[in-house]
């Protein structure tokens, strides 16, 4: 189950996103919590997030968006027994289209499957 909000600041180029997201297979849960900071200017938005679970892991992440490409990168850093030591890294890279199902003449392919 996931949920979050996006909470615009005074500042009109800095909007915050918190988000929860409880995971379970019936058996174990968890838990994470989310903070991710959104630095708009243009086209170009930066963000960087911190996300805590607890009796597992911390993880801190931060993506730059350009031209509806994403590129972005994450540490998780695992407190749970295993160490503070131990960890893992992520990299992302992302595309974007903007996709209009509904104005047939604004979109130039026929099929959402044949872009």
């Amino acid at each position: 189950m996931t949920g979050g909000y996006n909470i615009q600041t005074r500042n009109p180029l800095i909007s915050i996103q918190p988000s929860m997201q409880l995971q379970s297979d019936f058996i174990s849960t968890r838990l994470d919590v989310t903070g991710r900071l959104f630095y708009t200017y243009r086209s170009k938005v930066l963000s960087g997030g911190l996300t805590y679970s607890p009796d597992t892991s911390v993880t801190f992440s931060f993506g730059l968006t350009v031209q509806g490409v994403t590129l972005g990168y994450a540490y998780e850093c695992f407190t749970s027994k295993i160490g503070v030591a131990s960890g893992s890294h992520d990299l992302m890279i992302r595309y974007a289209l903007d996709l209009n199902v509904f104005k047939k003449s604004r979109n130039l392919h026929k099929s959402v499957r044949i872009l």
